[in-house]
């Protein structure tokens, strides 16, 4: 048993892989803790990397029946974490986020319950960390709120905090991860940038070998951002461009509400599974992504950084809410280094 304690609170797929990164570059002499919140985490987790991992359901949406349940759930998530790390003299407590309720309890209650060197952090989020989220007068009165919970049940002492929502302005945080490559606003001082999050297995794959490309499939004619006929053009244009560049091994990853397959091309090979996109990047390598303007676009440059080519067909036809909205979502696109085509 290590004498430090890293925990860790994921809510999705990717939260996992800068956990397993952060694992394996700072904090490989510590016993690792993954508490997931989502159960579908539970099989894309391989349980011999970590001391312990347990689920720990979400408040909100699993509440404990009967009178307070939600606030009943977060006691209960409060001594299940406790009761695994107290006898450490080190732990380090990591979230992607510290306004929700279930995680931002913790921060009073675990020094208060244990006797030992705390630190709260911050694990990357994907496009969330471009930029800060100001948390606005009404919504900090709003949480602060959560205080009078306390007069319920005493564990529950809400830390109230100004600035960025996420907590990267707090005084409790004393370390943000971010993703290589990636722009953001926060203290330099407090960045530490995770190296890439392929695993030494996926980047060896790429020595050798065909080139491949995989196609992010959307749900955009029945969402009502294309028509038929602006669907079937970029079709086409990503398939003319693949065939142009020489790309024959070609994958498709259908949306799970994509029925009409509005990017697939018969020689295409389907990977057929319920597996997120974040565990498929990060286990088979793929040269280049391709999509609309899928946020697993976003996905593949945080997983693969430069070392693959992430491109956005059609993006000109698409229908978007404003013109600010899609301005937005180019220059972001623009400054990751995505070619827009």
């Amino acid at each position: 048993m290590s004498k430090r304690a890293a925990v860790f609170f994921i809510a999705s797929p990717l939260h996992y892989l800068a956990a397993q990164s952060i694992m394996r570059h700072f904090e490989n002499d510590a016993d690792g803790y993954i508490f997931y919140v989502k159960p579908m985490l539970e099989e894309i987790i391989d349980k011999a990397q970590w001391f312990e991992t347990a689920y720990m359901p979400w408040p909100r949406h699993d509440p404990l029946p009967g009178l307070f349940g939600r606030m009943r759930r977060i006691r209960e998530n409060l001594h299940k974490v406790v009761s695994r790390v107290k006898d450490y003299e080190s732990i380090h407590i990591h979230a992607h986020e510290y306004d929700t309720e279930a995680y931002n309890y913790f921060i009073n209650f675990i020094p208060k319950a244990i006797s030992a060197d705390i630190h709260f952090r911050i694990i990357p989020d994907g496009i969330a960390n471009l930029s800060l989220h100001p948390l606005s007068f009404s919504k900090y009165a709003w949480h602060c709120l959560r205080k009078v919970r306390q007069i319920f049940l005493s564990e529950l002492n809400y830390r109230c905090f100004n600035g960025d929502r996420l907590g990267t302005q707090a005084d409790f945080i004393d370390r943000i991860y971010v993703l290589p490559g990636f722009d953001h606003p926060y203290d330099s001082s407090k960045v530490k940038e995770l190296p890439s999050l392929i695993n030494c297995k996926v980047s060896k794959t790429k020595i050798n070998r065909e080139k491949s490309a995989l196609i992010v499939g959307q749900w955009l004619v029945d969402f009502g951002q294309l028509t038929e006929k602006e669907a079937l053009e970029i079709k086409l244009s990503i398939y003319n461009w693949l065939k142009e560049n020489g790309i024959k091994q070609i994958y498709f990853k259908p949306h799970p509400r994509d029925s009409r397959y509005e990017l697939m091309m018969p020689d295409y090979k389907i990977i057929d599974t319920k597996k997120p996109i974040e565990l498929i990047m990060s286990q088979q390598y793929f040269d280049i992504v391709i999509s609309v303007n899928s946020t697993a676009l976003f996905t593949a440059k945080m997983i693969y950084g430069d070392s693959a080519r992430v491109l956005s067909f059609g993006l000109s036809k698409l229908k978007f809410k404003s013109l600010k909205m899609r301005k937005g979502l180019i220059k972001q696109m623009e400054k990751l280094g995505m070619e827009i085509l």
